[in-house]
């Protein structure tokens, strides 16, 4: 099958590398498969996005330069037309669209191709954006009417989906009424790339370099500064924690935070806040014990998969969770790690030694999940 991979405004980024970079990777590297990137590259930072695109996979890259977000809007049409001629020349028989707005453009872009020309439109929803621009503000004002508008169409008007959890298929059917079966569930998956990485080879060099000794216990966290990833939330009750487990430390591999400053200032020897190249990343985070994924109650929370659930678990940790998300029933299905809650209590010392040796991890590689999908996808050959 020739598959197109469709990416609008999307900057690089692990994540962008991950989840969708390594699905074109993987289907290229199946012999019955034949994959291609489609790109509408941001305005500002084309030319240095396009270049890590290219040195990240050898694939055919079919691009464009998207319009300047302020003027998507007024635009949207003529960002249809461009990417129905891309389309065309990639002559695809499946385009799996990451996130809403590619996957609303490529929906009507379509209406202007050819019959035998037009492609299986697959909807890869990320996460509940319309919840997400509510809960976090991260999209202007003038931009939310038309991605609300994109996310219905795409979850309804689609002919597949992939969802990260089956708690966004039920946000699906809560908020837009979706009742279909046309969909496949596939959390974040870990790269092809590192897909063979052994936890245990490396961890006591990393340990000692980090100054971790045998009776230690390490939490860990990596990511960023963003809002959902909950550093406010459960950062402050670190204080109580390390006041309370003497055997307790901190690897924080994220950027320099306020709060990273007062939490050092109180507990110098006992919080690292670092940062490793990114071919380190494992490594480093193979040094802990427990990878935290903390995060508030809200919906963006309650149905997302995180991209770090797949990275703690390849680095051989066990995850840290707290109830009533997604990644809390996976990580109590599947026995990898413990649900507790940020703010401490005096058993939670006995509950971190018993937990302390890195559990078998959970299958997510993209085998497991991506070459399931084809034989569901409604595609008929006579049709093209």
């Amino acid at each position: 099958m020739r598959i197109g991979y469709l990416l609008y405004d999307e900057s690089y980024s692990g994540v962008i590398e991950s989840q969708a970079l390594d699905v074109v990777r993987f289907y290229n590297a199946q012999k019955e498969h034949h994959a291609v990137l489609i790109t509408a590259l941001p305005f500002r930072s084309h030319r240095e996005v396009l270049d890590k695109y290219k040195a990240s996979i050898s694939a055919p890259i079919l691009s464009m330069i998207a319009l300047p977000q302020k003027l998507q809007v007024l635009g949207l049409r003529m960002e249809m037309l461009r990417i129905a001629r891309l389309a065309k020349k990639a002559n695809v028989d499946l385009l799996i669209c990451r996130n809403a707005l590619s996957c609303y453009i490529a929906l009507n872009a379509r209406k202007y191709m050819a019959n035998n020309s037009k492609p299986i439109i697959c909807y890869d929803g990320r996460g509940a954006l319309k919840a997400e621009a509510i809960e976090f503000k991260v999209y202007p004002e003038s931009f939310k009417t038309t991605l609300f508008r994109a996310e219905r169409a795409s979850v309804l008007h689609s002919d597949f989906r992939i969802a990260v959890t089956k708690e966004l298929v039920e946000w699906w059917n809560m908020e837009y009424g979706y009742n279909s079966e046309d969909h496949a569930i596939i959390p974040t998956t870990i790269s092809t790339q590192v897909q063979d990485f052994d936890p245990k080879k490396n961890r006591t060099r990393w340990r000692q370099h980090f100054g971790f000794d045998a009776t230690e216990v390490v939490l860990t966290f990596a990511g960023g500064k963003a809002d959902w990833q909950g550093l406010t939330f459960w950062l402050p009750h670190m204080h109580e924690w390390l006041e309370n487990i003497p055997h307790l430390k901190l690897l924080l591999l994220t950027p320099p935070h306020p709060l990273i400053s007062e939490l050092f200032s109180r507990f110098p020897s006992r919080v690292i806040n670092t940062f490793v190249p990114h071919g380190d990343v494992l490594n480093a985070l193979s040094a802990a014990d427990h990878g935290i994924m903390w995060r508030e109650l809200n919906v963006t929370n309650k149905v997302a998969s995180p991209t770090k659930l797949s990275e703690y678990l390849q680095a051989g940790l066990n995850i840290i969770t707290n109830k009533g998300t997604a990644v809390s029933r996976i990580v109590m299905e599947h026995k990898i790690g413990i649900c507790l809650q940020p703010k401490y209590r005096p058993d939670y010392s006995l509950i971190l030694a018993s937990s302390r040796h890195p559990l078998e991890k959970l299958n997510l590689t993209k085998n497991s999940f991506y070459n399931g999908i084809i034989g569901k996808v409604p595609f008929d050959e006579g049709n093209r």
